[in-house]
This record gives structure tokens, C-alpha cells and sequence, in this order.
């Protein structure tokens, strides 16, 4: 009635510009907790870590222009963004085809990459450049309930979700939440399907 595992591994990035030289190495780990607590009832949890290298234009110093209106430039010691995430889900199942999944959980990113942008008067254009803030976060909770295969041709669900977002950096501080709802309706008879899908979605 319980299963798990547990998996990590590596990333390795080597930057060089013929001067100068950085590299970076990090740690990739994922854990998954399944447990069924019934025939009709589940419980997983899953945490995840991971890294995302900055690119190479991101690491860049040269500038690049865009187009006649911006460019960009990169920064050499941008760090790598760090993500850590957790996820709770719970699960009822109906022979019949009925079920409803109750989710939720949070993501945190330490030192994620953002762009901050200037006017260079010099080169009469905006240059953004790649950065690091302090982090950013999202709160998140998810609920869905259905029916699969109703008479053996119709499958119906209704889902909703709400979502709290953070963002802090250098010189900024940023709040915004979102709500989605959506319903979708698949019909399906020899050979012919039709599909209607519903959604709303609400920023605050």
C-alpha cells in the first residue's frame, strides 16, 4: 500500500571566455511518497530540487543588440537559480468512473534570474541585463472533480485552482494572485469526438 523512491544526480556547467573561467555544479534530487490508503483512497507527496544554470548570453559581457530599440548585456557572476518545491495530492476514485483530486503545495526559487532594464544614451537604446533577486515564491492549491467514461461516451470535469505569488529583489517587492476555473466536456461516438472546454482565469 506504500511506495516511494528517491533519485538524485548532477549538473555541470563549464563557462569560458578565453580570460576568464566559472563553472557549476549542482545537485538534482527528487522524493515521492505514494501511499493508498483504501481501494478508493491515495495520498501522494512529492518534493523536488532543482537548479537552473544561467545561459551563455546570460554570463555574457558582450553586448547584444536586439533590434534598433534594445539589447542586452549579461553578468559573469550570476548565480545559478535554486527551486525548491513541495506537493501534497489527494486522491478518491469511483469504480463508476467518478474522482476528485485535492492538491496543493509551494515552490521556492532561491536567487532566481530576473532582467532589469536602462537607457544607455550612448547607444540610444534599452539594454536589459540578467541579474539575480532574492527570491521568488508561489503558494498554490488545486481541486478537481470528474467523471471518466459516463455511459461509455462521456467524460466530464470541473477544476479550480488559486495561486498567491512573491517576488522581492535589490529594489522591488511584488504580490499577485490568480484564480482559474475551467470545465471541460469530451463526447466521443464511432469514431467521432467532440471536445468543449470552458476556462476563466482572474489576476489580482
Amino acid at each position: 500500500k506504500v511506495s516511494y523512491s528517491v533519485g538524485t544526480g548532477g549538473k555541470l556547467l563549464n563557462v569560458t571566455d578565453g580570460v576568464e573561467s566559472q563553472r557549476y555544479l549542482r545537485n538534482l534530487s527528487t522524493a515521492r511518497l505514494q501511499c493508498r490508503i483504501s481501494s478508493r483512497w491515495s495520498v501522494t507527496a512529492v518534493a523536488r530540487y532543482t537548479p537552473s544554470l544561467p545561459s551563455l548570453s546570460q554570463l555574457s559581457p558582450v553586448f547584444q543588440q536586439s533590434d534598433n530599440v534594445e539589447g542586452m548585456t549579461g553578468t559573469p557572476g550570476l548565480k545559478p537559480s535554486e527551486t525548491l518545491s513541495g506537493r501534497l495530492m489527494l486522491r478518491w476514485t469511483h469504480p463508476q468512473g467518478w474522482y476528485v483530486i485535492v492538491s496543493g503545495g509551494e515552490m521556492h526559487q532561491f536567487h532566481p534570474i530576473v532582467y532589469s532594464y536602462s537607457y544607455d544614451p550612448t547607444r540610444d537604446l534599452f539594454v536589459h541585463a540578467a541579474q539575480n533577486a532574492y527570491s521568488w515564491d508561489c503558494l498554490w492549491a488545486f481541486g478537481e472533480v470528474g467523471v471518466r467514461e459516463l455511459w461509455q461516451r462521456l467524460t466530464l470535469s470541473l477544476q479550480g485552482a488559486c495561486y498567491h505569488y512573491n517576488s522581492t529583489g535589490t529594489d522591488f517587492s511584488h504580490t499577485k494572485d490568480n484564480v482559474t476555473a475551467s470545465a471541460n466536456a469530451q463526447f466521443h461516438r464511432k469514431g467521432l469526438m467532440l471536445v468543449v472546454v470552458i476556462t476563466y482565469s482572474l489576476r489580482i
